[in-house]
């Protein structure tokens, strides 16, 4: 939509480079023009669909450290492109489009969609990639939105309870660190619910 969030990552992480893709082009005009929404090199903005676009790196040899999916259709739902094995998204993951020593995929879902179906298709779609990893979700405050996060790594937390504190944890230096206008402590294990 507005490019709030690939803008906060791009002004708040010193070492982080964007790339944010809007299916409309008139979104991207009207983040562009009137809500404030400005490129630069840490923040490269593409019009065109987030899942093709990420089957395109992944081709190229692209791989990301972090990936962040805010898209629903006019129904309000995630597009199953995104979490579905057979999806495209998946099958970019499959080919190498996240780091597997420390990449993390992060999904917004609307709080009354089930989470069983996407987190057992990354851990399918994991597996059979050699990755190894761990997913859960946290909800996030006001909305109730549920974030799907999908992790793979050598470092991975082996319990529940260390995957919250290590949230915590990091949450609480990065609020520190990046002056954060929200709790990141609070937002990083709220409702946490390991799948």
């Amino acid at each position: 939509g507005g490019g709030s969030v690939p803008s906060f990552f791009a002004q708040r992480l010193p070492n982080c480079q964007v790339e944010a893709v809007e299916l409309e082009r008139e979104v991207v005009y009207a983040a562009q023009t009137y809500m404030g929404l400005v490129t630069s090199p840490k923040l490269r903005l593409f019009a065109g669909d987030g899942a093709e676009y990420a089957m395109k790196q992944a081709k190229a040899g692209v791989s990301y450290d972090a990936i962040v999916i805010d898209a629903y259709n006019p129904d309000g739902e995630v597009p199953a492109t995104f979490w579905t094995q057979n999806g495209i998204f998946l099958q970019a993951l499959e080919a190498s489009l996240l780091n597997p020593k420390h990449g993390v995929v992060v999904i917004n879902f609307l709080p009354f969609i089930d989470l069983g179906p996407p987190l057992r298709a990354f851990r399918e779609v994991f597996e059979r990639a050699g990755m190894k990893g761990m997913g859960f979700s946290v909800q996030a405050e006001g909305t109730g939105n549920r974030l799907l996060v999908q992790m793979c790594g050598e470092k991975l937390p082996r319990t529940n309870e260390e995957a919250r504190l290590r949230l915590q944890e990091n949450g609480m230096r990065l609020e520190e660190e990046l002056e954060c206008p929200f709790s990141m402590r609070k937002l990083a294990a709220r409702h946490l619910v390991e799948w």
